[in-house]
């Protein structure tokens, strides 16, 4: 399988393309730095073009709520407008390949109930228009969106909040944690291992539409941090997200995940279980 993997010097690209590329021949765009300006049109032309991908998997994004909100315009250059690039290029030169996107779980914000993806959209700040705006482009052009909220030992420059936890407690600092953000993340390793799995289906390229991407079950991320660090002696204090924010956010984050278990055939882990295999990872390193 010929995979292209757009944005592998972050996170979740970097994850994607360790796990893809055993079994794939999987194209990537700098591992450690990124080596493509996703914002030039003829030279993303020229790498899909070159690559003839059968999939190109977008992690391409600016995930910074508060950049976001800053800067509209730039943001939105990559948030949004290289999900436009990607579609033009699959229209102007007639390519096949089936396209996956990466969104967020930040448009959902209904207390006491599991979000479904066809739950009502809230819109609490810029970075969530643009991520409701780029599935609609996607969406529109058969590609296949995940809204996913991810943790776990990253290998990129870029943290992810079980790094930034463990950094924060290495150096004995002290820990400013939300109890009142409830969500439903699930690892890196697995989500690479889910979308590795599922490529191998031929069902997948036929397959189109949002799908709730996530642990089973939802926490607080105060909680998460308490069973994170467990066993642990370390200080925090809890607020709530809004207080402290400049930009409002979501705190009802935690998503229904029945739809992609009954359509994959997946049987999706509890959070709990999540955090326990990572933490051993992060104690191993």
């Amino acid at each position: 399988m010929k995979i292209l993997i757009l944005g592998t010097s972050g996170r979740l690209g970097n994850s994607l393309y360790h796990a893809l590329n055993t079994n794939n021949r999987v194209f990537h765009t700098g591992l450690k730095k990124r080596k493509i300006d996703f914002n030039k049109l003829k030279k993303l032309e020229k790498l899909i073009i070159a690559t003839k991908p059968e999939i190109i998997i977008n992690c391409v994004s600016k995930s910074n709520i508060d950049y976001c909100e800053k800067f509209k315009k730039k943001s939105n250059l990559i948030n949004v407008g290289i999900i436009k690039k990607i579609v033009n290029i699959k229209k102007n030169f007639n390519m096949k390949f089936k396209l996956v996107h990466f969104s967020t779980d930040h448009m959902y914000d209904i207390s006491n109930k599991k979000n479904k993806e066809n739950s009502k959209n809230k819109i609490n700040n810029h970075y969530t228009k643009q991520k409701i705006e780029s599935e609609k482009i996607a969406i529109d052009n058969d590609a296949i969106v995940f809204r996913i909220n991810f943790f776990g030992f990253s290998n990129s420059k870029y943290q992810t909040f079980t790094d930034w936890l463990f950094t924060k407690f290495k150096k004995g600092e002290k820990l400013t944690l939300f109890n009142d953000v409830h969500f439903n993340p699930i690892s890196l390793r697995t989500l690479s291992k889910i979308i590795s799995k599922l490529i191998k289906n031929k069902s997948f390229f036929l397959t189109k539409g949002i799908y709730n991407l996530g642990s089973k079950n939802c926490i607080t991320k105060k909680n998460f941090a308490i069973k994170f660090l467990s066993k642990q002696n370390f200080e925090y204090s809890s607020v709530n997200v809004n207080s402290v924010c400049k930009v409002k956010r979501s705190k009802y984050m935690q998503m229904n995940v029945n739809k992609f278990e009954r359509k994959f055939n997946f049987k999706m882990p509890y959070v709990e279980k999540e955090i326990m295999k990572e933490k051993q990872l992060y104690e191993k390193n």
